[in-house]
């Protein structure tokens, strides 16, 4: 058995066995820094390796990050610039992101796996991209300025090692920006139409870049795909007065999670059980965004509920969530923002 079939093999093993009981109880596990005050987790794989950016000491840089509980806390370095951000880890740890180039003049989308350190991944034509998807077969997705150093033309890419860099386009207008990708190659993101419309888009190599619609006419992004092909994003009225969650799936589309437990501050992972994670500023808002989770038996749940109350946590944000039901993201601890990592103990009704 190959390698990658090793790996599909174990997933499915989970999505066979993980528990799917509804809320959970989690021990909060602080992540640290690279020496320097704050740190934000953005991504988790299924074992149990996070990515994410950390200050350094002095806070003089922020550097991404990998954390895995026998190394804690690793420095994945620039492409030669003082700051960068891994956005997303796929299941053999290869980890996508963005970096300040050469006296931080451009920042450019990156590749860095354990054997080969930091790849650049260039651009598709202007100054700037950034990388935030990388699939279990290591394609990854992200968004580019196709020429100057404006956003005149940012489109979303797809990035393989046999075809480099490819333009997915857009549904029309000069924006479009890719996000996540699964192991089937679908690839989610948000392009515009128009001047005022934005929507929600799922791009495959058979039908390119297929319009998801809205919940509401006019706006609508999606944030996350898990390997099912099910979509999470935030759909918007046209004048931005009324914000919903959704999650699509290809049998019954765009459908409303329910009511939102606050303003958004966005929906950013979804697992192949479809729990969903995300935060918002609980109301009345006193401007302290909350994490939550979402599963279909439970609906909206405040994860700083489902903490100690003595851990002296306030849980933030999260982004991401694994098939253990582990989740990734930031928080305050003593004041400072530090990268947590959410691990279920104890299943309760």
């Amino acid at each position: 058995m190959q390698k990658n079939e090793k790996l599909i093999f174990c997933v499915l093993l989970i999505w066979l066995w993980a528990p799917l009981s509804g809320a959970q109880l989690y021990t909060v596990t602080d992540l640290g820094t690279l020496g320097g005050s704050t740190s934000i987790a953005t991504s988790i794989n299924v074992v149990g390796q996070v990515v994410g950016q950390s200050s350094t000491t002095n806070d003089i840089a922020t550097h991404p990050f990998m954390w895995t509980r026998t190394r804690g806390m690793q420095d994945l370095g620039t492409l030669g610039g003082s700051r960068g951000r891994a956005y997303h880890i796929n299941a053999v740890g290869q980890a996508v992101g963005e970096s300040g180039t050469v006296d931080d003049l451009t920042s450019h989308a990156f590749l860095w796996t354990q054997t080969q350190g930091m790849r650049d991944l260039g651009t598709l034509g202007g100054c700037d991209s950034l990388a935030e998807g990388i699939n279990l077969f290591g394609h990854v997705v992200g968004g580019s300025m196709v020429e100057g150093c404006d956003f005149s033309e940012f489109h979303g890419f797809l990035w393989t090692k046999a075809k480099g860099m490819q333009d997915l386009g857009t549904l029309g207008g000069h924006f479009s920006e890719a996000v996540a990708v699964n192991a089937a190659g679908q690839v989610v993101g948000t392009s515009n139409i128009n001047d005022s419309e934005f929507h929600a888009f799922l791009w495959t190599r058979a039908e390119g870049m297929q319009d998801l619609g809205s919940l509401d006419g006019c706006l609508s992004m999606a944030t996350a795909i898990n390997d099912l092909g099910h979509v999470i994003g935030e759909s918007a009225s046209c004048d931005g007065s009324s914000e919903r969650a959704f999650l699509w799936t290809k049998a019954d589309g765009m459908k409303d999670l329910g009511p939102v437990p606050g303003l958004f501050g966005g929906l950013t992972g979804i697992n192949i059980f479809n729990q969903v994670v995300g935060g918002f500023c609980p109301q009345p808002c006193d401007g302290e965004e909350h994490a939550f989770i979402w599963t279909k038996n439970t609906g909206w749940l405040d994860l700083n509920d489902l903490i100690k109350a003595e851990s002296g946590w306030v849980l933030l944000h999260p982004y991401d969530i694994n098939e253990w039901g582990q989740i990734a993201g930031y928080g305050l601890i003593n004041d400072r923002a530090h990268a947590f990592l959410l691990t279920p103990n104890i299943s309760h009704p």
